[in-house]
C-alpha cells in the first residue's frame, strides 16, 4: 500500500498522522510526505505524484475548491484528517462563524472518501454534511515509551502548578489569574511553572518561566505536581483534542481542567483529576490536590494507565492500520 500525506504547517500536526509513520512502515505501508506550499508549480508537480498512491491523506488543511477538485481528480482514495475546529474562527474572535471556512470544510468532507476526526465534537461537525459511516475518531496520542513516569516526592518544599503550551493558547491560562492570586495567599509554597515562549507574572505567587524546548519537554512535564488545563467554552475550544492533558497524564501528573470538549473525555472527574468550571471550583480542586500528596500520586498513576490504554501511539496504531487497509 502506498500513502501520500499532504501536511499543513501546523506545529501540532506532529502529534497526529506523522508520528504513526514509523509504525505504519513496519507494517509494510509505504509513506511519502509532502508539505503543501503556496507555489503553483510545486502544487502541480505534487499532483502528478498523487497518481502513484493508493491513498492520499490531507492533514487539517482547508483547501480552496479548485485545489480540492484537482486533488480529487488525481487521487484514487482520499482521507481528510483534522484535530481542530477549523470550520470556525478561534476564541479571540467576537464572531467565530466564518462562511468561507464552513463552505470549504463542507466541500472537503464531501470530496473525501473517509474522514478522521480528533474527537466527538469534530466528528459531529462533519456528520452535518456526510454519512457517519465515512467517519472515524482517532484521538491525539503520545508515544508512551517516551513519556516515562515522574517520581513522587511528598517531602519536597514546593508544589508546582504546571502549564505547557504555545503563545496562542496562553490566553486561556491568563483567565486563571484570580485563582492563582488566591492560591498564592493560602499556600505560600505553591509555584506556577509556565513552559512556553511567552509569560506573565502573578501577584502573591512565584512564576517559573521556562522557554519551551523539545529536548526538555518530558523533563519539564515530570517536574509538575499538578497539570493545568483551562479553556473557555466556545465552538473553537470544543474542537480541541486535549494534548496538554494527555501529556500531563502520560508522565503521571494529575490535572485540573475546564470540562470543555475532549477534556471531559480524557479526564474522568475525581479519578485522574478534577473538573473546574469557575473560580471557586478551581480554587477548591487545586486546594484538594495541593494538600493531598498521596491523592496526587494515585490520580497520576491512574492517569498514566488511561493514556496507555486509550491515548497512546501503541494503542491507536492498529486502529489506523485497519482504517487504511479497509479503505
Amino acid at each position: 500500500m502506498k500513502v501520500k500525506v499532504l501536511l499543513s504547517r501546523n506545529a501540532g500536526a506532529r502529534y497526529r498522522f506523522p508520528q504513526f509513520i514509523p509504525y505504519l512502515v513496519e507494517r509494510g505501508i509505504e509513506i511519502d510526505l509532502y508539505r503543501m506550499k503556496s507555489s503553483l508549480i510545486e502544487f502541480f508537480n505534487m499532483l502528478n505524484n498523487l497518481k502513484e498512491a493508493d491513498i492520499v491523506v490531507i492533514l487539517r488543511k482547508l483547501l480552496p475548491p479548485w485545489k480540492q477538485r484537482l486533488i480529487r481528480k488525481f487521487s484514487e482514495k482520499i482521507i481528510f484528517e483534522y484535530d481542530d475546529a477549523i470550520m470556525y474562527r478561534s476564541s479571540r474572535w467576537a464572531n467565530q462563524h466564518s462562511g468561507t471556512r464552513k463552505a470549504r470544510f463542507e466541500n472537503m468532507v464531501k470530496t473525501c472518501d473517509l474522514i478522521i476526526a480528533g474527537n466527538r465534537f469534530l466528528r459531529e461537525e462533519a456528520t452535518k454534511y456526510v454519512d457517519e459511516k465515512k467517519m472515524h475518531i482517532i484521538p491525539t496520542v503520545v508515544n508512551i515509551e517516551k513519556y516515562s513516569p515522574k517520581s513522587y516526592d511528598s517531602s519536597k518544599d514546593n508544589i508546582i502548578l504546571g502549564w505547557l503550551g504555545s503563545q496562542g493558547t496562553l490566553y486561556y491560562l491568563k483567565t486563571l489569574l484570580p485563582v492563582f492570586e488566591e492560591i498564592g495567599k493560602r499556600f505560600p509554597s505553591v509555584q506556577l511553572k509556565i513552559v512556553c515562549n511567552d509569560f506573565f507574572d502573578v501577584p502573591n505567587m512565584r512564576v517559573i518561566k521556562k522557554e519551551w524546548a523539545e529536548a526538555d519537554e518530558v523533563a519539564d512535564l515530570q517536574g509538575f505536581d499538578i497539570g493545568l488545563g483551562p479553556l473557555t467554552d466556545d465552538v473553537w475550544t470544543r474542537g480541541k483534542c486535549g494534548l496538554k492533558l494527555i501529556q500531563y497524564l502520560a508522565v503521571g501528573v494529575p490535572v485540573v481542567c475546564s470540562p470543555v470538549g475532549a477534556n471531559k473525555e480524557i479526564v474522568s472527574n475525581g479519578k485522574v483529576g478534577f473538573w473546574a468550571s469557575d473560580t471557586g471550583e478551581w480554587i477548591e480542586k487545586l486546594g484538594i490536590l495541593i494538600e493531598n500528596p498521596e491523592l496526587r500520586k494515585q490520580m497520576g498513576e491512574r492517569g498514566r494507565e488511561r493514556i496507555k490504554r486509550e491515548y497512546s501511539l501503541q494503542a491507536m496504531t492498529p486502529k489506523l492500520v485497519d482504517i487504511l487497509t479497509q479503505l
